[in-house]
C-alpha cells in the first residue's frame, strides 16, 4: 500500500539525520535491507501535499507503492507534482 511506504520513509528519516555512517548501518539498525533504505530516502522528501493526498487515498490510481519507490524523484515539490499528480 502506498501509505505504508510513506510511513516507512517517515520512520526512516530520523535515521538519515542521525549519526549512521552508511546506508548499511542504517538498514541494519532498522532491520531492513539497504536497497529498501535507498528507495525510502527520496520519499522522505516528498511534498506535504502529495503525502496528504496519499494518506487520504486521493492519489492517482497509477501511483502504486512499487511505482513510487522506483521513481527518481526530484527534491523540487513542483516537479514532484508534475510527475505524480498530473
Amino acid at each position: 500500500m502506498v501509505g505504508d511506504i510513506i510511513a516507512d520513509s517517515r520512520a526512516t528519516s530520523p535515521g538519515i539525520r542521525s549519526r549512521a555512517r552508511s546506508l548499511q548501518e542504517l538498514a541494519k539498525r532498522d532491520g531492513i535491507s539497504r536497497r529498501y533504505i535507498r528507495r525510502l530516502i527520496g520519499l522522505a522528501f516528498l511534498s506535504p501535499e502529495l503525502i496528504e493526498a496519499i494518506l487520504q487515498g486521493r492519489q492517482p490510481v497509477a501511483l502504486t507503492a512499487t511505482r513510487l519507490t522506483e521513481l527518481d524523484l526530484s527534491l523540487d515539490w513542483t516537479e514532484q507534482h508534475k510527475l505524480l499528480a498530473g
